[in-house]
């Protein structure tokens, strides 16, 4: 079941989706300046490492089933 349940996570991640089916709020715009990186950063996915297996770790104890 965790595993199921961390690989749908990691999909709606990718797909830049909320729980709810909503996307995800867009980000927001900075000002120009010298350290600009001409906008590389901001056409990638947001949340792209949260989707690593080791950020969405489950945890479970004797007690739970």
């Amino acid at each position: 079941m965790a595993h199921t349940l961390r690989s749908s996570q990691s999909a709606r991640i990718a797909r830049q989706r909320d729980s709810d089916g909503h996307p995800f709020a867009a980000r927001k715009a900075q000002p120009a300046g010298r350290l600009r990186r001409g906008g590389t950063i901001k056409r990638k996915a947001m949340f792209r490492k949260l989707r690593n297996t080791t950020n969405l770790k489950a945890g479970s104890t004797d007690t739970e089933a």
